[in-house]
């Protein structure tokens, strides 16, 4: 995963509002679980053109994906995505663990030097 997609994917999960819609959100496209954007809106309250815009950024995350059917257009979560961005924390996290992280009471220049007493 390269940066700017990195990025986008944790600008998209970085708003309470996307966060809710994802949890509500189906993982699998069936048709009796999917959300259009006014089932959003009768669910979550706010507007049609304010939901359709944080869809709208979860969608070019990656993050969810649409099926349109007549007037209406469907949305569900991207599985993989979410796997890949679990794969990418756990990378990180386990790097950040390898680095050696001195004490600071060991390496402060403040610290006086008792070696000489």
């Amino acid at each position: 995963m390269d940066i700017e997609t990195q990025a986008k994917i944790f600008k998209a999960i970085g708003d309470v509002t996307r966060i809710k819609i994802l949890c509500l959100l189906p993982s699998q496209p069936r048709c009796e679980e999917m959300y259009n954007v006014g089932d959003l809106v009768k669910e979550m309250g706010g507007s049609q053109p304010n939901m359709s815009r944080h869809l709208l950024i979860l969608k070019e995350a990656g993050l969810v994906n649409c099926r349109k059917s007549c007037c209406s257009v469907y949305y569900w979560r991207v599985s993989e995505a979410f796997a890949q961005v679990q794969e990418y924390l756990a990378n990180f996290c386990d790097e950040e663990q390898k680095r050696v992280v001195p004490d600071p009471e060991e390496s402060s220049p403040l610290k006086p030097d008792r070696s000489r007493t």
